[in-house]
């Protein structure tokens, strides 16, 4: 399940497994800022040294149940991390992939199921 919104100040990107429907599940967003760089929003386009953008995430997950954060996240994500300068600090980012590699889409499948595995770990 996918759906891609507009918001005031992100690209609202909802991700989630099963068919797409009235009640499906949203497991990640991948929203990204419209502008600049916002820490607030967890998507992140980044260019390697070739150039080539690749989309990232800061780790922020919800859902509205205790145990489950960017605490959580980082304490069980066992994907590709990145640390990278921004403002002035290091900061972690998780990598997806680069929007331009044949196999994007399935890194964004392994994605989303590596965040629902991660969010199932972290109920208390």
């Amino acid at each position: 399940m996918v759906h891609f919104d507009e918001e005031n100040n992100h690209y609202w990107n909802a991700f989630g497994i099963g068919r797409p429907g009235k009640y499906a599940r949203v497991v990640v967003e991948v929203n990204i800022p419209k502008e600049g760089v916002d820490r607030r929003i967890g998507g992140v386009f980044l260019k390697d040294g070739s150039g080539r953008v690749c989309l990232g995430h800061r780790g922020k997950i919800g859902g509205g149940t205790r145990g489950v954060g960017s605490r959580a996240f980082w304490n069980h994500y066992k994907g590709n991390k990145l640390d990278i300068p921004e403002n002035g600090e290091i900061v972690t980012i998780a990598l997806i992939g680069c929007i331009d590699s044949p196999d994007f889409p399935e890194k964004i499948k392994q994605f989303i199921v590596e965040v629902d595995s991660i969010k199932e770990q972290a109920k208390f």
